[in-house]
Order: C-alpha cells, then structure tokens, then sequence
C-alpha cells in the first residue's frame, strides 16, 4: 500500500464478499497476484505522470472466480500483447526485469485449470483477467 501510494498511485479494491475460496498453494497465487500489480505499476510509472489509478476487483462467474487487475498504464501494442506471457520477453530496459512474471504466473494460474488473459489498448491502459476454478480436482 505504502508503496504504491508513495508513487502517486490510488489502488482501489472491489471484492466480492460472497467469494468462495479455491483450491490451489496460496504462495503461488499470492506471486501472480504481485507480479500483477507491480506490472501496473510499472505501467504507470512509464507514463511519466507520477500518478495513476489500479483497480483490483473479483467476482464468482459461475464455478469459476475471477480476479481483473486494471490500470491506466502505457497499455500495449497489439504485438506486444501476443508476447507478453512468453518467457523473457520484457518491455523494460535492461536490469529491470526479466521477463518470466507473466510467463511464471501464466504457469501458477494454468497448473490450478485456470486461465490468464490480457485486454490491453495502447495509450489507455491494461487489464489482466485471471479465472480459477473453485477446486481444479473437480474440473
């Protein structure tokens, strides 16, 4: 929260209180959900701005819980966007980062029979749309 804030950054949450929990290693899910927001960061930070906006949100969609991180970073190019869960593919400079967040956590979400998705507009910014089964042994 410090963090973020300290960087002109308003995150807002929106969960639903009725979540069910789900089946999966907390430790895994608790990394995708960080390589996401500091993703959205960064993303915020490459604008140049010195603020922004995240918004966390999560919902039940039938069996399935989703979880939509957005923000109102640089966005992506088309191109971009076909890349980004590739292993060491990175947009950032040299040094700050690697390249493997998105493709580890791409990983994490498809071992729980889950499923991680960008919407993305260049200029607008970014969404992250991440569904897990409520528990993948019953899938």
């Amino acid at each position: 929260e410090r963090q973020f804030s300290a960087r002109g950054i308003v995150v807002t949450r929106e969960f639903d209180s009725q979540l069910p929990n789900v089946f999966g290693n907390p430790l895994q899910l608790e990394q995708v959900f960080i390589n996401l927001a500091t993703n959205a960061r960064d993303a915020i930070e490459a604008t140049g701005r010195g603020r922004g906006n995240i918004r966390i949100q999560t919902c039940q969609q039938g069996k399935l819980v989703e979880i939509r991180f957005s923000d109102d970073g640089t966005g992506m190019a088309e191109r971009v966007k076909e890349k980004a869960f590739n292993p060491f593919f990175t947009t950032k400079e040299v040094g700050k980062g690697m390249g493997l967040g998105l493709s580890l956590s791409y990983g994490m979400v498809s071992k729980l029979h889950g499923s991680i998705v960008v919407e993305s507009e260049l200029g607008k910014g970014t969404t992250f749309i991440v569904r897990i089964p409520q528990d993948w042994r019953e899938a």
